[in-house]
């Protein structure tokens, strides 16, 4: 589950190029997931347009479904970026 906790941690995770590239895309929503295991977890990003299965399916594992404005403002106020 992607909290406000952990949102930094799981960003880290992903190569900055990958994170650059889905955001560039062209399309309007971001899907930005957590995945566990027994030795650690990383996260996954990709870039989609909207779809209402998916959001549903997001909300109810814990992943992370909205518009790259609200994903890059959701960065942008919790320092995300900031080393």
């Amino acid at each position: 589950m992607i909290t406000k906790e952990t949102f930094k941690y799981f960003i880290e995770t992903i190569d900055p190029e990958t994170m650059q590239t889905e955001l560039a895309r062209a399309s309007d929503f971001v899907l930005f997931q957590a995945h566990y295991f027994n030795v650690g977890s990383f996260a996954t990003i990709e870039s989609m347009d909207y779809n209402y299965e998916v959001e549903q399916e997001a909300n109810a594992s814990g992943s992370l479904f909205c518009d790259k404005d609200e994903f890059l403002r959701l960065c942008d106020e919790l320092e995300v970026f900031e080393y």
